[in-house]
């Protein structure tokens, strides 16, 4: 996220990638563990 609450479109692109590579095989954007 940008300093103006916008999002870091370079970041997320980055994190997703990274997540692939542990193995992470799906997300759930904007979900909740109901907690």
């Amino acid at each position: 996220m940008h300093d103006d609450f916008s999002v870091n479109y370079e970041r997320v692109q980055a994190q997703a990638e990274h997540l692939a590579k542990l193995g992470v095989r799906g997300v759930f954007v904007g979900g909740t563990t109901g907690e």
